[in-house]
């Protein structure tokens, strides 16, 4: 049929009878059978098991889903599952008590089985670490999340709220790298580094905050909170001066906080103030600034501010 509610449009894969009604778990293993053979059907994560059912090791738990891994006892006749939750489920003969899961064995990873016994390997969850970092006014801010993992598993982090002020970026190479405007957010740095420039001219402490998470390859941690507090730089002193005369110009040094920005002012009269420009911080702490127009006026004065 080519028309109609019902005219057939696909491929078959597999056609089974059966005489009698199938039990729901019956329908779950066929259904399971069907999707690992030809890739059909919804029946990812549940358990199939055919053959003998000596000691019930056919009686897969109704309720058991998102199975990850199985382990079977090689003599006793048991099966161990995992599920995507980290939790096992075991049924079969239980002569050595081998399908007595303990109830506090969550987390886990990784399952195995011998003759009369079963073996989990449980992955601790990793901790994200609240943060409290500052920055000065004008000026992105580098900085790295924290997180720790009891197993020493390598983590990743992911930013889960957005700050309700300023603009978080991706950190490239110590410059801003794609800008985050949506939650969830992968933090694509692989030591958790992130950069936030504020609004022009705006400080606060606090100045903004927000949420993260870290994740080894098996779990998350709870969230965390970053602190972020913007502020003025410490009040710049003067240094050394400098009269280049083959050039003609008049470097000016000064001392202040790393990694701010100070603005440079010129005046002929004292009363009357121009912004000639920033000062590029070459060492830590240390700032030079290059006028090369001194030589215009018969005076000039100079004085610094931030920003």
């Amino acid at each position: 049929m080519t028309t109609g509610p019902y005219y057939f449009n696909g491929d078959i894969a597999e056609i089974r009878l059966y005489n009698r009604a199938l039990t729901p778990q019956e329908i779950a293993d066929v259904n399971a059978t069907l999707a690992g053979t030809y890739g059909i059907g919804g029946a990812a994560g549940r358990v199939a098991v055919w053959g003998s059912n000596t000691s019930g090791i056919e009686n897969v738990p109704g309720s058991l889903t998102n199975a990850v891994a199985i382990a079977s006892g090689s003599q006793s006749l048991f099966n161990l599952v995992l599920t995507a939750g980290g939790t096992v489920s075991a049924w079969g003969n239980n002569s050595g008590g081998q399908t007595n899961v303990p109830a506090s064995l969550t987390n886990v990873v990784a399952i195995a089985a011998g003759a009369t016994f079963g073996l989990a390997i449980g992955s601790q969850v990793p901790a994200a670490n609240n943060i409290t970092v500052s920055g000065y006014i004008n000026h992105d801010l580098p900085f790295a999340l924290s997180g720790n993992d009891p197993d020493g598993n390598p983590l990743s982090f992911e930013v889960t709220s957005l700050p309700s002020v300023g603009q978080l970026y991706q950190y490239a190479a110590g410059s801003r790298g794609a800008p985050i405007t949506a939650t969830p957010a992968l933090v694509t740095d692989p030591t958790g580094r992130l950069i936030f420039a504020p609004i022009a001219g705006a400080i606060g402490n606090p100045y903004a905050s927000f949420n993260f998470i870290a994740e080894d390859q098996f779990y998350a941690s709870a969230p965390a909170q970053a602190v972020i507090n913007i502020g003025l730089p410490v009040v710049p002193r003067f240094g050394n001066v400098l009269w280049n005369s083959t050039n003609e110009t008049f470097v000016l040094n000064f001392t202040g906080s790393s990694n701010a920005s100070y603005s440079v002012w010129s005046s002929t009269n004292l009363f009357n103030w121009v912004n000639i420009g920033t000062a590029a911080e070459i060492t830590p702490g240390a700032y030079d600034f290059v006028d090369t127009n001194t030589t215009n006026t018969p005076q000039q004065f100079f004085r610094l501010s931030t920003p």
